[in-house]
């Protein structure tokens, strides 16, 4: 810490060049607070059961809500009145392990004069016997949003430090939570009884290199190895990887990984969205409902079910992913 002495307006205590990181520093922080927050409203855009309020006192808001953490509840008595006699008849959740609760929340998107404040019912995830559900409460107090196993299409987890989104698309629908991942192993057990459920025909998989052979980074071969992405067959899994550069001096280079399995087509990558690596997104689509494929420099243009769904990704594994569709498919 640089001392002062005297007068406030003796500059001459404080090199000019000391400045010089600080006001770098500024300007960058300025940046990045700029570009997450203009762009939040337009990539986190709220859902049709949340609460849009304009012009709101956010610090009023924040200061009512008290909520907590998501959890996987213990009992009955830590499910919200309604909603687990609600989720058994619409999905077919049996047992509170399978239910997720996600405490209210207060979310703000965009700045300034643009900004709104999104409120979050409290609201629960179940993954029963016959698809996934979402019961919101009040003012609702309804199941909102229900996929059959057999109409869902693919699933995306988004994960950025403690910022964690999880989308299941349908045919016609999507259901999407915004979470904590405090909780992310609460919520992985659900996401991976899902994939398993989904996973009713099993396909080829092309010859390939395991974790061993390709030398993955530490984060990126414990991935590889981990039952999430195998789903229990690490021997059937083809991985290819590839560590994207940089588009800006300030943003880390990106790991990115593709995986097929007999059952699964995965691509897990470091968030674009964020100038920081910390997390990881991915993308998870059944191979017993891919109907077509189209490859090109940018990445995947899928038809899973009917529906359309697009993945960027480095053209390394583009081919990759061309290459073994090739050898499976002839």
């Amino acid at each position: 810490m640089t001392k002062l002495d005297g007068s406030l307006h003796d500059r001459r205590s404080v090199s000019s060049a000391a400045l010089v990181p600080f006001l770098a520093a500024l300007g960058a922080a300025r940046r990045l607070f700029i570009q997450l927050a203009g762009s939040a409203a337009i990539e986190d855009p709220p859902e049709s059961w949340e609460l849009t309020v304009k012009n709101v006192d956010w610090g009023r808001w924040g200061r009512d809500d008290a909520s907590g953490l998501p959890y996987t509840p213990r009992g009955g008595k830590d499910v919200p009145e309604g909603a687990f006699q609600a989720l058994h008849e619409a999905c077919g959740a049996t047992e509170t392990d399978d239910l997720f609760v996600i405490p209210k929340t207060v979310r703000k998107l965009g700045y300034w004069h643009r900004s709104q404040t999104v409120v979050t019912p409290m609201h629960v995830l179940a993954v029963g016997a016959r698809g996934v559900g979402l019961w919101v409460g009040s003012p609702h107090a309804r199941v909102e949003q229900l996929i059959e196993y057999e109409r869902l299409c693919a699933i995306e987890l988004v994960s950025v430090l403690l910022y964690g989104r999880l989308r299941f698309i349908g045919e016609t629908n999507a259901l999407t939570v915004r979470f904590n991942t405090v909780a992310n192993r609460d919520l992985d057990v659900l996401i991976l009884r899902v994939r398993q459920r989904i996973a009713n025909q099993a396909f080829e998989v092309p010859p390939h290199e395991g974790p061993d052979a390709l030398r993955l980074p530490f984060k990126w071969d414990l991935i590889a190895r981990s039952e999430f992405l195998s789903l229990g067959d690490e021997a059937s899994l083809a991985i290819a990887f590839h560590q994207a550069r940089s588009r800006t001096k300030r943003e880390a280079s990106r790991g990115c990984l593709l995986a097929l399995t007999p059952v699964e087509l995965a691509y897990l990558h470091e968030p674009y969205a964020s100038l920081n690596p910390y997390g990881t997104d991915g993308t998870y689509l059944p191979r017993s409902r891919i109907e077509a494929l189209r490859f090109d420099e940018g990445g995947l243009a899928c038809v899973v079910g009917g529906r359309r769904v697009e993945i960027t990704m480095p053209p390394p594994l583009v081919q990759a992913a061309h290459r073994w569709f090739e050898l499976v498919t002839g």
